[in-house]
Parts: structure tokens; C-alpha cells; sequence
């Protein structure tokens, strides 16, 4: 078996595709599909596996998908992912909760939840305001 000096030398090193090309390259040599998947640690069903939507469509679509949703939050800035979701059904974009949120992640489009700030002294007061009596004192 001819194995070139440029490629990795293990396995660990090679993603998916890597190790179903080197698959296809020298599964000849070897002897058949099964025995050089083995060699790269692949599995067989990963290497019959076929893509239904490449890398550059699902792109295309998460892009397309995150300019609806910032349309529609140009007039609903505080509009979560469901009322979102109600929205984009409405303008006939056919899209899954899952998806909605899975895009909304990765393009950062959640909204930033403002906490409640909750006062617990008011120093402005008319009542008397003792001194601290423990301050100085010192435990035995």
C-alpha cells in the first residue's frame, strides 16, 4: 500500500470526510470498503452516508432566516421566539421551533433579559438611624 508522507499519521487527526476520501482512495489496496473504514476507524454507516442539504444550502438558509428575523424585530424588538415564530409562519416561512432557536443562538439574536432590581435600603428615611453597638466589640 502507497500511503503519502504528507497525511497525518493517525486517525484521531482526520475529520469525516477525510476518512471516507482516504476510504476511497485506497480501499484497492486493501481489499474492500469494510476492511479500510476499519483501518480509519469509520464506520460503515457513516461512509454510505449522503447529506441531504450541503453545508452552503443550510447556510444560505440560516442567513435567509436570520434577515426575516431581524425584519421582525425592527417593529417587535422584544418579541421572543415564540411570538417570532408566529410571525415568520404568517409570512409563509415553513420553519420548526427547533430550528428557529437553534439560529437564533448561533447568530446571538436572543433577547438580553434585563433583572429586576429590587431596593432593599431606603437611607433616605425620617426614622432614627441608631449606630452600629457591635462594631468595636470584641469576641472572646
Amino acid at each position: 500500500m502507497n500511503i503519502k508522507k504528507n497525511e497525518p499519521s493517525t486517525t484521531t487527526e482526520l475529520s469525516a470526510r477525510e476518512k471516507c476520501e482516504w476510504v476511497n482512495r485506497y480501499h484497492e489496496a486493501i481489499g474492500f470498503e469494510e476492511k479500510a473504514a476499519k483501518v480509519v476507524e469509520l464506520s460503515m454507516s457513516t461512509y454510505y452516508s449522503d447529506p441531504k442539504v450541503s453545508r452552503a444550502e443550510t447556510e444560505e438558509t440560516e442567513a435567509d432566516l436570520r434577515h426575516h428575523i431581524e425584519n421582525i424585530r425592527v417593529t417587535f424588538p422584544k418579541a421572543g421566539y415564540r411570538m417570532l415564530l408566529n410571525y415568520l409562519r404568517r409570512s409563509d416561512v415553513n420553519i420548526s421551533e427547533y430550528k428557529l432557536r437553534k439560529t437564533m443562538q448561533k447568530f446571538k439574536l436572543h433577547i438580553k433579559r434585563r433583572k429586576k432590581y429590587i431596593r432593599t435600603t431606603n437611607s433616605n428615611h425620617g426614622f432614627p438611624i441608631y449606630s452600629n453597638l457591635i462594631k468595636d466589640l470584641k469576641i472572646k
